[in-house]
């Protein structure tokens, strides 16, 4: 499975034509490099499976929870992505005080976004005067982006390739305060 894109990973799948069950994926970057990889060691189809089948569809189980996108925190957000790879969606969004962890007044924004299947966090910070181009760090499918955007530290760190996290970053604007923020 190719992407139209560099901006996701690529998958190779191996599936039982019999019974239709992977038996095998691997998770690949766009130069061909295996990130991950699954596969089954022994495979084994047997009639007494479907005993346990049938007390599992009647259980009552509770609702699905799902994160509100747009939370009152995220007015608050001084910044946005212009760009994010086609299908991931705002799962949530805010603001955090660093005064336990750092004991400072400092405070990050950060907002997480998924697909379905990958996720990452975007974090941003006030800029302490020490600016750098780009800063990256990948291991398997886990990335780690960081660059200085005008006042701000981009941090980027989730399930996306590198060049995807770069052109995350490159894209940030300012959000301009609302005529209702001005008035009060």
């Amino acid at each position: 499975i190719v992407p139209r894109d560099d901006f996701r990973y690529q998958y190779r799948l191996w599936i039982d034509e019999e019974n239709h069950l992977l038996l095998r994926s691997e998770l690949l970057d766009r130069d061909g490099v295996v990130l991950e990889q699954f596969r089954v060691v022994q495979s084994q189809v047997d009639e007494q499976l479907l005993y346990i089948i049938e007390p599992i569809s009647t259980l009552i189980l509770p609702t699905l929870i799902n994160p509100n996108p747009h939370n009152s925190k995220e007015d608050t957000l001084t910044w946005y992505p212009k760009w994010i790879p086609n299908g991931f969606k705002e799962m949530a969004s805010g603001r955090q005080s660093l005064s336990e962890i750092l004991r400072s007044n400092e405070e990050i924004e950060s907002t997480f976004y998924s697909d379905g299947l990958f996720s990452f966090t975007i974090y941003l910070v006030e800029n302490k005067g020490i600016s750098f181009t780009e800063q990256f760090w990948r291991e398997g499918k886990m990335s780690v982006y960081s660059q200085t955007v005008g006042n701000k530290d981009v941090v980027i760190v989730g399930e996306i390739p590198l060049v995807s996290a770069r052109h995350i970053a490159q894209q940030f604007v300012e959000k301009k305060p609302s005529a209702e923020s001005k008035t009060q």
